[in-house]
């Protein structure tokens, strides 16, 4: 097929809808070729956040392992793999001229392809591979190296920023002067995220560790290794086991003053294994208030670094509390909730910021209450509801789950219980079950922190909830999904997923002995790996739909889509489908790449198959 023979828009469409790695290969084709890319694609790029230059997780040890993707929210674009070849290329290897140098390329999966050179030769092959990139992708786009205190190196190149993750533990002096070396070896770094535990010794002020534009920390308190008041830059998050409430008031009050953290936009202090005093803490540093019926604006801005799957921007503060900074009048919110103080600083003025505060929407009443009549205050409003609303109404309690693994849920009738959390501490098996023996059955439970929890037992609690949305290890997805009962779960592995425990799974549900209400069921496998298709249909003996013929699309509503965009489940569009013996009911079955979904229809397989077009 030669592309530049079909009309514009037809030659768009089909750019439009390839991968970053492929017009990147594509466009060695010609410079008439390369051209056409850039400009069909010129909106497509200048939405491109970051390439990002990272260690390669195939081998962790070898400095010149490189992978260079585009991060987003919910995945990698790899662009290109980068390897210090020692052995010979295969013969399957062709060249391009990149920026003016030749190099090889070979393929390693259907997905990927790689440039390999010789160790001796890395300063230039990167260089020549980000030139390529500025006047490909355009200039305006930012390109990280991430290095790691086992792997320094860095290439000095335009355009081209610093990310250093460091990982140090006790009082080893070999941890903290390795770290001190690659901080005054190397250029000002854009973020460091590092953890040091145990450590007995603090980097001095002058140290160009505090110089790094944003920092993300965790270490026993807010001063060792790692000193918070001599931090200079934009964005800093600290976790710590413990902390002196006057770390947080000097802190506070040096910004009022002006005297330090002049560049400071967002500050965020997790304590593991205190709450913060928040009525002390904010009496002595002075806050300004609020008032209660009124909406106040909402503080949140780009990181300047996000890892793959996490949020993009700053957790949001919507803060009655603030404070103003004496010098220039400059305004910050400040948000103390039981472990976390979050601090936002406002490019606005007093004046100007009060002015964004808004009456509450329609006024809406607020009940103020001490926590311990929390339960009585809750049960009276919700009677008074279903009097006045009715009891045909579905009621939903959402619980957040709180730093310490702790949930508020009234026990009420007609009440349906939510668990969710975000962002939290990793928690153990032990204190998940401990979560989840609050309810009598949940009807969600949402966490993406339960990598730690090794396995699950067919007795827990777990299998019995509604609707399921988790990140767990392939072992535990395994666990739960074998005794599930419930009707909508959706996992994320958090590694390679088997090929037989899916299999298992299918057997299972085509027996009827178990998965009587499950409704639909959604795997992803992080973008590294792929699901081998072939193999996985073959193994669970699909029927198949005629190519020639459109399947019928499978949706439906989600059991809680509480502050979800999408209120139904992803359509599965499938030629491939299986049969329940017991009552001749269909599923669906869809694999791409890194997502298995099964839906199961309430249709026989007569009745399914005469929607078939």
């Amino acid at each position: 097929m030669q592309l530049s023979k079909f009309p514009y828009l037809v030659q768009k469409e089909i750019l439009d809808n390839m991968t970053y790695s492929d017009l990147f290969l594509l466009s060695f084709v010609s410079k008439n070729m390369k051209n056409i890319i850039k400009s069909s694609q010129a909106t497509r790029f200048r939405r491109i956040g970051r390439i990002v230059y990272e260690i390669d997780n195939m081998d962790l040890w070898n400095t010149n392992y490189r992978k260079i993707y585009i991060p987003s929210e919910s995945n990698e674009d790899v662009i290109l793999r980068c390897w210090d070849m020692s052995e010979k290329l295969r013969k399957d290897y062709f060249q391009l001229n990149v920026s003016g140098r030749i190099l090889d390329f070979e393929y390693i999966t259907c997905r990927y392809h790689m440039v390999a050179f010789n160790q001796c030769n890395k300063e230039s092959v990167f260089e020549s591979i980000h030139n390529y990139f500025l006047d490909f992708f355009g200039d305006t786009v930012k390109n990280q190296w991430i290095v790691n205190n086992y792997m320094p190196y860095f290439p000095r190149l335009p355009n081209l920023s610093l990310i250093l993750i460091f990982w140090g533990t006790g009082n080893d002096k070999g941890n903290m002067k390795n770290l001190q070396k690659i901080i005054s070896s190397s250029p000002t770094m854009t973020h460091i995220k590092m953890s040091f535990w145990e450590a007995n010794e603090t980097l001095k002020p002058e140290s160009k560790f505090y110089q790094a534009e944003s920092i993300a920390i965790q270490q026993d308190n807010l001063t060792v290794p790692v000193n918070l008041g001599s931090f200079q830059g934009r964005q800093t998050f600290f976790r710590c086991n413990t902390c002196r409430n006057f770390d947080l008031i000097e802190f506070v009050n040096r910004w009022k003053s002006g005297e330090a953290f002049q560049k400071l936009e967002h500050l965020e202090i997790v304590i593991d294994n205190d709450d913060i005093p928040i009525n002390r803490i904010l009496d002595e540093i002075g806050v300004k208030y609020i008032d209660a019926t009124k909406t106040p604006p909402t503080h949140t801005l780009p990181k300047v670094y996000f890892e793959t799957v996490c949020k993009p921007n700053t957790y949001p503060i919507n803060a009655h509390t603030y404070v103003v900074r004496e010098t220039d009048n400059r305004v910050a919110s400040i948000s103390i909730q039981e472990k976390t103080l979050s601090f936002g600083v406002w490019s606005e003025t007093e004046e100007e910021f009060l002015a964004m505060v808004k009456l509450s929407q329609n006024h809406v009443p607020i009940a103020d209450f001490h926590p311990k009549y929390d339960q009585s205050v809750f049960g009276a409003i919700h009677n008074y509801f279903l009097d006045f609303f009715g009891n045909s109404i579905e009621y939903i309690w959402i619980a957040r789950l709180t730093h310490g693994c702790k949930l508020l849920i009234p026990r009420l009738q007609n009440l349906s219980e939510c668990v969710y959390t975000s962002g939290f501490p990793e928690l153990s098996t032990e204190e998940f079950e401990k979560i989840l023996s609050s309810s009598s059955v949940f009807k969600l439970v949402n966490m993406d922190n339960l990598t730690r929890v090794e396995r699950f037992g067919p007795e827990s609690k777990l299998c019995q909830v509604e609707s399921i949305q988790l990140k767990l290890n392939d072992k535990a997805i395994l666990d739960v999904l074998h005794h599930f009962q419930g009707r909508q779960a959706f996992f994320t592995c958090s590694s390679s997923f088997e090929i037989e425990g899916w299999t298992e799974f299918v057997d299972k549900w085509k027996s009827g002995e178990v998965f009587q209400k499950l409704e639909y069921l959604r795997v992803k496998i992080p973008s590294r790996h792929e699901f081998p298709q072939t193999e996985i249909l073959n193994a669970v003996g699909v029927n198949y739909i005629d190519a020639t013929k459109t399947p019928p699309t499978h949706s439906l509503p989600k059991v809680h889509s509480w502050r979800v965009r999408r209120r139904y489940t992803d359509p599965i569009i499938s030629h491939t489908y299986v049969v329940r013996e017991t009552d001749n009911r269909v599923a669906s079955i869809s694999i791409q790449q890194t997502t298995i979904l099964f839906g199961v229809w309430n249709k026989t397989e007569e009745e399914f198959l005469a929607m078939v077009k």
